[in-house]
């Protein structure tokens, strides 16, 4: 364990470990073995155990404790090194039962990540046809379960599309955060599925590093939703009959949705009513057609 990690532990710890180290400086005196060792701190975790005897208000009670198992701490103190030592002794301390301490709360820098999509599907659907809001997103709540301030940020993944999300939050002891990831995609966009992905990660705990890897991540899905249109155009807009004879006039279908779809192929009745009056038949090979996008 580094240095660092452990000056981090002493910290959150305060009040608990004060009088266990208070228990260790009286024991010194008496045991040279563990003087010693104890002389050869690290300055910066000799300094953070300092403030934290200022702010003890239980060292008589743990001390008693301590020195009722010196003798079992003493058989390990003689050949192993100065943070092994100091790891050791808070966590033996910390394992005695303490008076008004709040054991529920959770020691260790931590988050807890939740979000959903607003739509009934649980999927965020985005609308990219003509006139579309072109943009969805999801409801999140970031939860801080200890009883010391974090400091959050917030990861937002995902290909092909943009997003706006917050990028740090400070979120209070035992306190949460709502906020929003939108994402936007542009207009005409084919139909697709993508995945997103939110991640909150622990920067600071108690205005320092977290010792530990602290994050929570959810995985949503992104619906780019189908919308249709269509175009038709005559090859040849204007053309001589001979009467009695058969004659071929083209069109074209233009799929303008973004994806493939089917289209129906038929004439309007006043415009097959007014031909069949005039004495022409009229015919085509195929009712639909699927036609894959235009775009």
């Amino acid at each position: 364990m580094q240095l660092g990690r452990i000056v981090h532990f002493v910290k959150l710890h305060a009040s608990q470990v004060a009088g266990c180290i208070d228990c260790v400086r009286n024991l010194a005196n008496e045991r040279s073995s563990l003087g010693a060792e104890r002389e050869r701190f690290e300055p910066e975790v000799v300094s953070t155990i300092r403030q934290a005897l200022d702010k003890a208000g239980q060292r008589e009670i743990i001390q008693s404790k301590c020195r009722s198992k010196y003798q079992v701490v003493s058989r390990y103190t003689t050949n192993v090194s100065r943070s092994t030592l100091l790891v050791f002794l808070i966590c033996f301390c910390l394992a005695l039962p303490l008076i008004d301490l709040t054991s529920a709360q959770v020691p260790i820098p931590s988050v807890e990540l939740e979000c959903e999509a607003v739509n009934p599907s649980g999927t965020l659907q985005i609308h990219v046809g003509p006139g579309a809001t072109l943009i969805d997103y999801a409801d999140c709540t970031a939860t801080n379960p200890n009883v010391y301030t974090e400091k959050i940020s917030i990861e937002v993944t995902i290909e092909g599309l943009s997003y706006s999300a917050p990028g740090e939050l400070t979120i209070g002891p035992n306190s949460e955060v709502d906020f929003q990831v939108t994402i936007k995609a542009d207009t005409g966009m084919l139909r697709s599925t993508h995945n997103l992905n939110i991640k909150a990660r622990v920067e600071e705990a108690a205005g320092v590093p977290p010792p530990n890897i602290a994050e929570s991540e959810v995985s949503l899905m992104v619906d780019i939703m189908q919308f249709s249109g269509v175009s038709v155009a005559s090859i040849s807009p204007i053309v001589t009959l001979i009467s009695g004879s058969d004659y071929n006039i083209e069109f074209r279908v233009y799929n303008e949705g973004n994806y493939m779809d089917k289209f129906l192929l038929e004439f309007s009745d006043a415009s097959r009513d007014k031909l069949e009056d005039e004495g022409f038949s009229i015919s085509y090979p195929y009712p639909s057609y699927e036609i894959d996008t235009f775009f």
